[in-house]
């Protein structure tokens, strides 16, 4: 039953991890104005940006205290941050906290003369 236990946590915890991780946003949003930006030019070069505008038919942004100015065509991908993984962070430390005291009390509830 210990086992079962441990490796049901074991997969669980890998799941929550790897999908709190995993995510990336390459899908722009509706906004045209980002604070930091990640552009993925097609010549295999990427950018970490700020002051990102997208334009009609081009990028304007901050790299290097310089603002530049590029072509869509030029651009593979764009990948933004959009807030921050506190709310993630949270839900995965409540999640483990709630499974691990679970474990405990399965513990103490299966050996009978155990002393708190």
């Amino acid at each position: 039953m210990k086992q079962f236990l441990n490796l049901v946590l074991g997969v669980l915890l890998i799941t929550l991890f790897h999908s709190a991780f995993a995510q990336s946003n390459y899908n722009l949003p509706p906004l045209k104005h980002y604070d930091k930006a990640t552009i993925g030019l097609k010549s295999f070069q990427r950018l970490q940006v700020r002051n990102l505008q997208i334009l009609n038919d081009s990028v304007r942004y901050s790299f290097n205290v310089v603002i530049q100015k590029k072509n869509l065509q030029e651009i593979n991908y764009i990948r933004v941050v959009e807030g921050n993984k506190a709310k993630g962070g949270a839900l995965i430390g409540g999640a483990t906290m709630l499974l691990l005291s679970l474990v405990s009390i399965i513990e103490v509830q299966a050996d009978i003369e155990l002393e708190l």
